[in-house]
């Protein structure tokens, strides 16, 4: 018997050539293609399985394309109600402003800070806005951010939680949802404590910029918030920025009970002083009207992100008087 088949015999292609010792340098050259043939065979993909993997890449390619549309065509439709909300209304108003009413009595003059620069104050269609979303009450914009959008009223609430949380203003399926009034306040925001819900979206939009306002800085330098409605405008001026348990009392918006109200303004305060907070220091009290601006804070569920202003004035809007 050769030694060629003598080692055929002794030792399978099941073994380890490498490990085995041969006298004949013949066959270990043709044990060593044998092994690196296996090896190959054993390496190298099926054509099945490469097919499968290139279809699954262009499945992801083409998911990733219709988000972005989808996102962009979002985008799209907000810039196109901006632009046609952003004319300065003409000509402005000379007048003082009158304080804004509230439940009991005017805003306190505790609240009341040095003034800044406000804006032109703009003229908003809401005959148009109202024809394409009945739901709307007002329009919100938060001056250095990117919050400048149409607010609605959940009047849903009754029958789905939180209907807005993933419509968008065209009221069709949109995981952007749309910026809403809480559903336990007034449409007509006639009770002293108002609060507006947005999504804190990773591309920057709906309330994502509020985060903005972690920097002490830009806290400091952007504190207007405007509400406009059919009946005017109302400033508000921004008092505390912080994160904050989702089960705090601002979710409560309907504040009838003085005591309440007073122990809610408390947590305003704290929060402005938490670590990671800003505050403005300002004291509140019970005849302060508040707007609270919620949205998620990344990666915690169970936090929310508060920006919250007191109200300082209600202007009368251009062309009426």
């Amino acid at each position: 018997m050769n030694q060629r088949l003598l080692f055929l015999t002794l030792y399978p292609y099941t073994a380890t050539m490498n490990e085995i010792l041969l006298p004949n340098k013949t066959v270990r050259r043709y044990a060593t293609l044998a092994e690196k043939k296996q090896r190959s065979g054993q390496m190298r993909p099926s054509g099945k399985n490469t097919v499968i993997f290139v279809l699954i890449i262009l499945l992801l390619i083409v998911l990733a394309v219709l988000l972005a549309l989808a996102g962009q065509s979002l985008q799209n439709s907000y810039d196109a109600l901006r632009a046609a909300q952003n004319a300065p209304a003409s000509p402005a108003p000379t007048s003082t402003p009158t304080p804004a009413p509230s439940p009991s009595s005017p805003p306190s003059a505790s609240a009341t800070v040095t003034p800044k620069p406000e804006e032109p104050i703009r003229q908003i269609d809401f005959v148009s806005l109202l024809a394409e979303n009945e739901d709307t009450v007002c329009w919100l914009h938060v001056p250095g951010t990117s919050v400048d959008y149409p607010v609605v009223y959940d009047s849903f609430a009754a029958t789905s939680d939180h209907y807005y949380l993933t419509r968008g203003f065209d009221k069709q399926p949109d995981k952007n949802g749309t910026i809403y009034l809480a559903p336990e306040n007034d449409p007509m925001l006639t009770e002293r404590h108002i609060v507006i819900y947005g999504h804190n979206m990773q591309d920057g939009s709906m309330f994502a910029s509020l985060h903005q306002f972690e920097d002490a800085g830009f806290f400091e330098e952007n504190r207007l918030v405007y509400l406009y409605t059919p009946e005017g405008r109302r400033t508000f001026e921004i008092v505390a920025a912080y994160s904050t348990d989702d089960r705090n009392l601002h979710y409560k918006a309907n504040y009838t009970d003085n005591a309440y109200y007073e122990a809610f303004l408390e947590t305003v305060t704290v929060g402005g002083q938490s670590a990671g907070g800003n505050g403005s220091g300002v004291s509140l009290t019970t005849d302060d009207v508040l707007l609270t601006l919620s949205t998620c804070v990344e990666s915690q569920k169970q936090q929310r992100y508060l920006v919250q202003a007191v109200l300082l004035e209600e202007g009368v809007p251009a062309g009426r008087e």
